[in-house]
């Protein structure tokens, strides 16, 4: 087949949108597929690559901020005007723009995907959000093309009101909505990741079109050197990603980790928590640095406990979860919600350990639970999980695959 995908971010670049397609993209490609990608501009890439069935487009301008962003900490009279500069973006521009900050893609991306579809007979499209723009520019070729098929990637929600806040939802939240539900008309098949926002996009939109709940892929590959669990070495929680406070919030696990070394003296000096990525808005006990996307699936694999923190709603499942699990390394969930996505996948499995403690009423259950997970991980120390083979990238390009074969003509 040959498919069209619209994706503002695309490998190398390192965010959870182009982490996760690179791999689905790969196992296409590997499968004999033509895939091209057009995809957002970047300082220090080149405009046009092929890799084998893959060919990569870059259109538009390249994001300021990711020129800026390395200026940001400096002492010196440029990082000030840098961070006014970002101070004026987050303050101003951002209440401004719409629908998210890639607005000025659309266009060379539209003119791009129509010269191409000109150019070529496509089996399918496929549209990728966030940002949301690039579901636009399919919206906007479907409307040229109806007969194209069209698969809408729906990472997570646009227009659900403070969850994700893409712009200014107290000047666009009606506009955000009518948007979404258009991309729910329009497009002939859509993937969500989460039970939630399957059921949200149906009372949404009635939709009538084929909607899936798809998993992100794990990459199967196992510890080179891992850190065995002692008694007689400090266990670490190692903590993988963004820290914010309306998400993934660490004060819980924190609480929760002081109570349960009241309750269990001989832990009292044996844990600690270890968090890599972006500098957190307020300091975090354990943090060190962040990692590139490489540096941090190595140390994942290196890892004692890896530490999950879900989401404080149940519309979005962490790509990082996938990346945990395809580690083949102890996992340590912190749920604050019945309704977290992430439940389901750490199931039956002795060495992953979902704790749900909405409130401090949960404590005296959960500690229990901890302590039996570390004892057990204690007497089991080279134990790893068995490969999820339908967490494969070749299994979850599948499904992408599929829904364009089993199309109705």
């Amino acid at each position: 087949m040959h498919l069209l995908i619209l994706s503002t971010t695309f490998f190398p670049e390192e965010n959870p949108r182009a982490n996760r397609w690179w791999p689905i993209v790969a196992a296409m490609a590997q499968e004999g597929h033509q895939i091209t990608i057009i995809a957002r501009r970047v300082h220090g890439l080149p405009d046009e690559v092929q890799l084998h069935h893959i060919h990569i487009y870059r259109v538009g301008w390249p994001l300021l901020e990711e020129k800026w962003r390395p200026l940001l900490s400096k002492s010196s009279p440029i990082g000030w005007v840098v961070r006014r500069m970002q101070h004026v973006r987050h303050r101003v521009w951002k209440k401004l723009w719409w629908p998210d900050s890639s607005l000025f893609w659309f266009l060379p991306a539209t003119r791009a995907a129509r010269r191409y579809i000109q150019q070529h007979a496509l089996d399918g499209i496929i549209s990728i959000s966030l940002p949301f723009v690039a579901h636009l520019v399919a919206l906007n070729i479907k409307i040229k093309h109806p007969s194209l098929y069209w698969i809408a990637d729906h990472g997570d929600p646009f227009s659900l009101k403070n969850l994700l806040p893409q712009n200014n939802h107290t000047l666009y939240h009606r506009l955000n909505c009518r948007a979404e539900k258009a991309i729910l008309r329009h497009a002939n098949h859509h993937f969500v990741n989460t039970p939630a926002l399957a059921a949200y996009y149906h009372r949404q939109a009635n939709l009538t079109n084929q909607l899936d709940i798809i998993a992100h892929p794990a990459l199967t590959r196992y510890p080179s050197k891992p850190s065995a669990i002692s008694q007689t070495l400090p266990i670490t929680f190692t903590y993988f990603g963004s820290l914010f406070t309306e998400g993934r919030d660490p004060s819980a696990f924190f609480h929760f980790l002081a109570y349960f070394q009241q309750q269990f003296p001989h832990w009292k000096h044996q844990l600690q928590p270890a968090f890599y990525g972006p500098l957190p808005p307020s300091p975090v006990w354990g943090y060190i640095r962040q990692l590139s996307h490489t540096a941090s699936l190595a140390k994942m694999g290196e890892s004692q406990i890896l530490l999950s923190l879900g989401y404080s709603q149940p519309y979005m499942l962490p790509m990082k979860l996938m990346e945990y699990i395809g580690s083949q390394r102890p996992i340590l969930h912190i749920a604050t919600h019945m309704g977290d996505p992430v439940l389901p996948f750490l199931d039956n499995e002795p060495c992953y350990c979902s704790l749900l403690i909405p409130d401090i009423s949960y404590f005296p259950k959960a500690a229990l639970q901890l302590n039996r997970f570390l004892t057990w991980l204690i007497a089991h120390p080279t134990w790893t999980p068995p490969p999820r083979p339908e967490l494969h990238p070749f299994a979850i390009a599948q499904q992408y695959l599929n829904a364009i074969k089993q199309r109705e003509p």
